[in-house]
């Protein structure tokens, strides 16, 4: 299997950090969750933990626009 191929089969576990993004990309796929807030740190850290149980292979931290 391609590495390509092989990164597509990888089980993920997207961990959205913040809801502070006040870009409106037109391309945003959950702009309707940004409303300046901050996910408890306790929040987070029982998600990446979930994942982990759950099996992902694959951290992915998201949420806001880093540059703003």
């Amino acid at each position: 299997m391609a590495q390509h191929e092989q990164a597509a089969h990888e089980q993920r576990n997207w961990v959205r950090l913040t809801y502070r993004c006040n870009d409106r990309c037109v391309f945003c796929l959950d702009a309707h969750t940004h409303d300046g807030t901050d996910r408890e740190r306790e929040a987070i850290k029982a998600q990446i933990l979930d994942g982990r149980a759950k099996g992902a292979t694959r951290l992915i931290l998201s949420g806001g626009e880093p540059t703003i």
